[in-house]
């Protein structure tokens, strides 16, 4: 074990989806908590460009993508750095461990998700896998292993945004799209929503986020509604990068999304949010934090069938009555019939609670 007092420059990996990298800023900041005067260095994709510029805990960024190429790109920067301590939250093996350990890291702690390679095992001091929790909990677990205070740790948005501006009408965002397409959002379910969130709320606006790649999702949502309720959409899809995002996101009194990048973004920003999922799993990517500001709708509550990985629309099972009726308690301040949250638990447990 590093002697706490040698430890003066950390390298963070976690360079995959937006995110993954979000999943890790609790640990990120216990472990800045624990060596508040160590440089960090952030390992990031490419994808995620921007999103720790003006961080006040990353003083240094390399870009690097799981590929031979660009890890040998990466590795004489990383170098350069000298690491002492190289902490792997979320980035394929071997690409990760090559790149600390051609580097000359002293120390080197990892994540292990089920699908890693386990043969490098023995190339980590410290490790954790635990494939029945969520990746923010896993990420939390690593750093305690390393000595860290994970009490009272939360997502953040590592990149400035400005502060919200009070407005006197509501903000409703929709992400139409995701990673695949048996996860977007369905216009049979959506749409519906659209003029009973205008008709309840003075002065709403309905504003659709998503990447370029999904511009014809926001055309077809656009081109279903009338005239009147089309005029009150504001479509930011493919126009913003990742600081805009969360500036917009940030101005959005509830967002409506299935398991995405967006929806990370708006938990750390703490917005509310009703999220849909195919499933329940106990290492799924819902918020962990603030449920308060969280409903989860699951597909496979109303249809077995959309458990069958070959169903090409799963969320056309959740009735649009129930999603208003998650946006409605949500905006009303009403808690969810069951308040157990076993999520919260293990996040006591961890933090020795």
């Amino acid at each position: 074990m590093l002697d706490d007092t040698e430890v003066k420059r950390i390298l963070i990996i976690s360079n995959k989806l937006l995110g993954d990298f979000l999943f890790c800023t609790p640990a990120i900041a216990s472990l800045k908590e624990k060596y508040p005067h160590a440089e960090m260095m952030a390992v990031l994709s490419e994808k995620n460009r921007g999103i720790v510029d003006n961080c006040a805990y990353i003083n240094h960024v390399v870009y690097m993508e799981n590929q031979t190429v660009s890890v040998l790109k990466a590795i004489p920067k990383i170098k350069k750095f000298q690491p002492d301590l190289a902490v792997s939250f979320h980035s394929r093996t071997p690409y990760d461990l090559i790149a600390a350990t051609l580097a000359g890291c002293r120390y080197i702690a990892k994540h292990y998700f089920n699908n890693d390679i386990k043969k490098l095992i023995p190339l980590c001091d410290i490790h954790v896998i635990d494939k029945t929790k969520p990746p923010v909990i896993n990420h939390l677990s690593l750093v305690k292993a390393l000595g860290c205070n994970i009490d009272d740790k939360k997502m953040f948005f590592p990149c400035r945004i400005a502060q919200k501006q009070p407005n006197q009408g509501i903000n409703v965002g929709f992400q139409l799209g995701a990673s695949k397409s048996n996860r977007y959002l369905p216009n049979s379910v959506i749409l519906p929503l659209i003029p009973r969130l205008l008709a309840r709320f003075n002065h709403c606006q309905i504003h659709l986020f998503g990447a370029p790649h999904e511009i014809k999702l926001g055309e077809d949502f656009i081109a279903g509604l009338d005239e009147a309720c089309a005029a009150r959409v504001v479509n930011h899809i493919g126009k913003t990068t990742l600081p805009m995002l969360a500036h917009r996101l940030n101005e959005i009194d509830i967002l409506i999304t299935p398991d995405t990048g967006t929806l990370h973004v708006a938990t750390a920003l703490q917005v509310k949010t009703v999220s849909l999922f195919t499933r329940r799993q106990s290492n799924g990517c819902e918020p962990v934090q603030d449920r308060h500001l969280h409903r989860v709708v699951y597909a496979a509550d109303f249809n077995p069938a959309a458990l069958d990985r070959s169903c090409a629309a799963p969320f056309t099972f959740i009735p649009s009555d129930y999603i208003w009726q998650q946006i409605s308690e949500l905006m009303d301040g009403e808690k969810p019939a069951n308040s157990a949250v076993p999520v919260e638990n293990q996040l006591k447990t961890l933090s020795g609670q």
